[in-house]
């Protein structure tokens, strides 16, 4: 086919095409491929999106239970740690020292996420410190307690309302769970139904904080929900339970995938990994090439990747498992990592803004028909040379055009929906800085601009 063909046959299915995938796909920035892990052997890091791992704990005692990475300042990563607090490093890992809490079982880290110097930290235990949330505004040098209004039962899960720092969710062993909606001043139970539970998982979705997704694994007494995964779509005041397909209702793990959240995840205790593409409607068990019994805890992670489309990542009892279609197939991602390490926890580096250059890379390193290649290329190189003219309208014009072909090649076949997606987001993610540039540039020009007389 030549490029005249190529382009009739794009301007015939754009009309029809455009509108709906741009207003389906989430624009999300380039995959960094850093990621950490808390296991039984402290932590690891790898930098290749787990296809080998070094170990990274000098300084750091204990095992490491949690963690939690600086979104602004990846360097800074925080680690909880059995039985002897949290340590902090800003070096990404090359050194750790002590942040705080010492002699004490760190169970879960959760960062406020308009204010990295704000942590929060649940504890299990200590002879040092009465509570069982604490909080840091000054990055882990001072703690104080954030737990009034919650029981004296242990946090067991601890996660932060993306679009409200003030708001935060805690699950506890047997209590249920409780909210807060003062940035941890005052917590008020959100338990209708659920009093009495384990919270083994606890999650919000990123689209729509709202919607909260929780897994019980236990019961202590005279429960109406014992067991199961649950969902409010009201923030925390009432719950509802879906099980159809979920054959093990012991649920200790759960992730939202962030480029399309009607995709959960999650980890049952007996039967493995579970899918659910309806957002928790209905499931399906996952486990090709997975042991189910690979998540008898509750502290093993699952994490979405929030760029590489349908790449998945599990923490187990024989270390990290990896999918990069959707959890349809798993591979072992060990490499590095001591036989028999237990995964505890997996965090990923949030990803560098992408660049034209960039993008430049990641499409011609695809395996693309010639005059696929050629259409994408020449788009990416007008958009380059007017951003360096600094004709920023100009540039995002190319890019926008770049949208639309590559989502129109979507549709025809010539590209597939992951390649598609993966090119649409980036270029989205461009537009974007390039429409706050050109925002600052108008009013540098304003400013700039002699009076009239």
């Amino acid at each position: 086919m030549d490029k005249r063909s190529i382009r009739l046959l794009l301007n015939a299915v754009l009309a029809i095409v455009v509108v709906f995938l741009l207003s389906q796909i989430q624009l999300v920035r380039a995959d960094s491929e850093t990621a950490y892990a808390a296991t039984n052997n402290g932590v690891f890091k790898s930098t290749d999106g787990g296809a080998s791992w070094v170990s990274v704990n000098a300084g750091i005692l204990g095992h490491t239970f949690s963690l939690a990475i600086d979104p602004t300042h990846p360097e800074t990563v925080y680690a909880g740690t059995l039985g002897e607090g949290v340590f902090k490093t800003t070096d990404g890992g090359v050194t750790w020292l002590p942040a705080g809490l010492a002699k004490t079982v760190i169970e879960k880290l959760a960062l406020d996420p308009n204010d990295s110097n704000t942590i929060y930290a649940s504890i299990w235990g200590s002879m040092y410190f009465s509570g069982n949330v604490f909080k840091s505004a000054d990055g882990g040098g001072n703690w104080v307690a954030a737990d009034a209004g919650l029981p004296g039962s242990v946090a067991t899960e601890l996660t932060t309302d993306s679009s409200n720092p003030a708001v935060l969710y805690a699950g506890t062993n047997f209590s249920g769970v409780f909210k807060t909606t003062n940035g941890g001043a005052s917590w008020t139970p959100a338990n209708a139904g659920l009093k009495n539970t384990y919270v083994s998982g606890l999650t919000v979705d990123p689209a729509d904080p709202t919607t909260v997704y929780l897994g019980i694994s236990g019961c202590s007494f005279n429960c109406a929900n014992p067991a199961g995964f649950f969902k409010s779509t009201d923030g925390g005041i009432s719950w509802a339970g879906f099980t159809t397909g979920l054959t093990d209702l012991q649920v200790v793990s759960l992730a939202v995938d962030p480029m399309d959240t009607r995709v959960l995840y999650a980890g049952a205790r007996l039967h493995g990994l579970f899918k659910s593409v309806d957002a928790g409607l209905t499931w399906t068990s996952i486990n090709r090439n997975l042991r189910p019994t690979m998540f008898v805890s509750d502290h093993f992670p699952l994490i979405a990747d929030p760029v590489i489309a349908g790449t998945v990542y599990a923490g187990t009892t024989d270390g990290v498992f990896k999918s990069t279609d959707s959890g349809i197939n798993w591979t072992a991602s060990n490499n590095g990592l001591p036989t028999g390490t237990k995964v505890f926890a997996l965090a990923l580096e949030p990803a560098s803004a992408p660049t034209i250059e960039s993008l430049l890379a990641q499409i011609e390193e695809l395996d693309l028909e010639p005059q696929v290649r050629s259409i994408l290329i020449s788009e990416l190189n007008a958009a380059q040379a007017a951003a360096d003219r600094g004709r920023l309208r100009a540039a995002q014009y190319q890019l926008q055009t770049l949208i639309s072909e590559v989502a129109a090649l979507r549709q025809s076949g010539h590209l597939d929906p992951v390649t598609a997606d993966s090119i649409i987001a980036s270029a989205g993610s461009i537009v974007e800085d390039l429409t706050l540039a050109s925002k600052f540039h108008v009013r540098r020009t304003e400013r700039s601009s002699p009076a009239s007389p």
